[in-house]
């Protein structure tokens, strides 16, 4: 239950220590550092180049010179909004039957996440004349 609440606020290297021996609980929890996004990955049958899908999405890529970004930080919430604004931007240049999935999160020795998102679509319908 405790890890959630940290997890909503990028704190995904959590440990917890604790003494049980007693009535009075006292935990000393390590938040480590804030889980950031080390590389976003766009596989499957992607048309658009991953600059213009990075520019599409929410998400960063954590870099020395986004030091105030919020986005760099890895966050459910922001992933499954980068899988609307994927899929809208698919619909509206003619896609109508594309899935993305954030195939999987990967963690990194440096303690950062590579970010996969997996785009499957369909072919573009014809347009009407």
């Amino acid at each position: 239950m405790y890890r959630s609440r940290y997890k909503r606020n990028n704190f995904y290297n959590i440990k917890k220590e604790g003494n049980n021996n007693t009535i009075d609980l006292i935990y000393d929890i390590d938040l480590g550092p804030k889980s950031r996004i080390k590389k976003i990955v766009f596989l499957g049958d992607k048309i658009f180049k991953d600059s213009k899908l990075r520019s599409i999405i929410t998400s960063e890529e954590s870099r020395p010179w986004k030091f105030i970004s919020q986005k760099k930080y890895l966050n459910e919430k922001i992933i499954q909004l980068d899988v609307r604004l994927l899929e809208q931007f698919y619909k509206n240049t003619g896609y109508y039957e594309v899935s993305v999935f954030p195939s999987n999160v990967n963690y990194t020795e440096s303690d950062d996440f590579i970010l996969t998102y997996n785009i499957s679509q369909a072919r573009m319908k014809a347009i009407l004349q």
